[in-house]
């Protein structure tokens, strides 16, 4: 709704079991964000569903790391 005041790096994590917030409010964001021309370089991440498993916690937050490393240093 209001996607126009984003003026920054933005990642976007959502879980798909949020009861809260749909995923597809999440990604219809992202979707919006990539598509105005500040944002076409790539960067507005997205990481749809937030795992269960350590394992997959590990990559999600070496993902997370990247990212804060990229656009926050």
């Amino acid at each position: 709704m209001h996607s126009e005041n984003v003026t920054t790096p933005l990642l976007i994590l959502h879980g798909a079991a949020d009861e809260r917030v749909p995923t597809y409010q999440g990604r219809e964001l992202f979707e919006v964000l990539r598509a105005r021309q500040d944002h076409a370089d790539g960067n507005v991440s997205w990481i749809a569903a937030l795992p269960h498993s350590m394992e997959q916690r590990q990559d999600v937050f070496r993902e997370i790391a990247a990212w804060l490393a990229r656009y926050n240093p």
